[in-house]
């Protein structure tokens, strides 16, 4: 008990020690982030709604945003990087796109384009520069599950391979 005490009377003077200043990093991208990808602690790429991207090559210090031409309405939901120069998006809804830039965000290819009105995707992530994975919502009990092993020049739809249906909700 003795030690409870000491530590909540001596928190005050160790929090007072440190100081944080926040600020905003989407301000002038006027967007609701949704996907994160830390290449270093000083090459980061986000992603997120009304077609915004940003990249910061300094840690966070100054910020570089995007909007990839034709997708500017886009909710992008999640980015996977791998450098300061590629990087790969996938937006939520319909049609799904996914996209990828090789000089840095100036310019963006499109490599997967989904237009079910059910598609949702959510998410994707890589095991390696070459094999990744994106999941979506379910589509007639079956989570959507895509598959490249080329860098995300291609994308195979796997759902399928999925022996166990979802619950609903």
């Amino acid at each position: 008990m003795k030690n409870i005490i000491w530590c909540l009377l001596m928190a005050p003077f160790f929090c007072a020690a440190q100081s944080f200043e926040l600020k905003p990093l989407n301000e002038p991208a006027k967007t609701s982030l949704r996907g994160l990808s830390a290449v270093s602690d000083q090459v980061i790429w986000v992603s997120g709604s009304n077609g915004s991207v940003g990249k910061t090559l300094n840690g966070g210090k100054t910020w570089e945003w995007m909007k990839p031409n034709g997708y500017e309405q886009l909710d992008f939901r999640d980015i996977e990087a791998f450098d300061d120069k590629q990087a790969l998006i996938v937006n939520a809804g319909s049609p799904a796109y996914v996209l990828k830039t090789a000089d840095g965000g100036k310019t963006w290819t499109e490599h997967y384009k989904n237009l079910d009105s059910a598609i949702f995707l959510d998410g994707l992530g890589f095991w390696d520069k070459n094999r990744g994975i994106i999941f979506g919502d379910p589509i007639q009990d079956k989570m959507q599950l895509l598959k490249t092993g080329n860098a995300g020049k291609t994308w195979t739809n796997i759902s399928a391979n999925l022996k166990q249906p979802l619950a609903k909700g």
